[in-house]
């Protein structure tokens, strides 16, 4: 094993020596820096008035569930149904694969594909289960 990391690292360190002298050769690296040294630095009140114009108060995680969010161990599957995107043969899937201790447990025991995951994860949260989660 230590034979291996060795031989990696050293390939690395000829890899980064062949890159810095191309860098050297071509003058890419003085180009850059003096690029650097003549941009004006950023205003500190700039910076924070766009800070302010992208906050948004209402995404503020305060502990409590959202209640447009439907927790994914005590929705039935009607509920999971309303999300639109969704069918029967998921909902029923999601429902009787209960508990789950997040919503990643769709994804990685297989509960759901990923196209579908994507589309409702934003609305479904999991709240703690009230029995021990199966682990395959």
């Amino acid at each position: 094993m230590k034979k291996l990391l060795g031989g990696l690292g050293a390939g690395l360190l000829v890899a980064l020596a062949i890159r810095l002298l191309w860098e050297r050769r071509s003058g890419i690296t003085r180009d850059l820096r003096d690029k650097r040294r003549n941009e004006p630095l950023p205003d500190a009140e700039q910076i924070a008035e766009e800070m302010r114009d992208t906050f948004v108060p209402d995404k503020i995680n305060t502990g409590q569930p959202s209640a447009e969010l439907l927790d994914l161990n005590s929705c039935s599957a009607q509920e999971l149904l309303s999300l639109g995107e969704m069918d029967s043969t998921w909902a029923t899937r999601i429902v009787e694969s209960r508990p789950y201790r997040n919503k990643m447990d769709l994804l990685s025991r297989m509960i759901i594909p990923a196209d579908l995951f994507a589309v409702i994860s934003e609305r479904v949260m999991v709240a703690k289960p009230d029995e021990q989660v199966k682990i395959a």
